[in-house]
């Protein structure tokens, strides 16, 4: 299983899993690890979006419990998707932009 964090992302074996335990913040704690961000809950319920960070961890216990149902597949390390400090310069692009094109005019 690969959570991605903000600067590298974690490889947790299904083995390994232990306990998945979602905290207020909108983190998982995976067993000893404090891998990944999902959207925090005060934050989804303002953009009226389901609250996840329950719901996934519920989910990855489920399939750590019960065999079966885990991805029987294997991927490589490209499969996995960037960390989140990968995104980190987008909002600075972002206001950089509209100020870029009124210097240059």
């Amino acid at each position: 299983m690969a959570i991605p964090g903000l600067f590298t992302v974690d490889h947790i074996p299904w083995a390994g899993l232990g306990t998945v335990v979602p905290r207020r913040d909108g983190r998982l704690r995976v067993g000893d690890r404090m891998p990944g961000l999902v959207l925090p809950p005060f934050l989804a319920r303002l953009l009226r979006r389901p609250v996840t960070v329950e719901a996934v961890a519920d989910h990855l216990m489920v399939m750590a419990r019960h065999p079966g149902l885990r991805p029987t597949e294997t991927v490589g390390a490209r499969a996995w998707g960037p960390s989140y400090a990968v995104w980190l310069p987008l909002p600075l692009l972002v206001i950089a932009v509209p100020h870029l094109f009124a210097v240059m005019r």
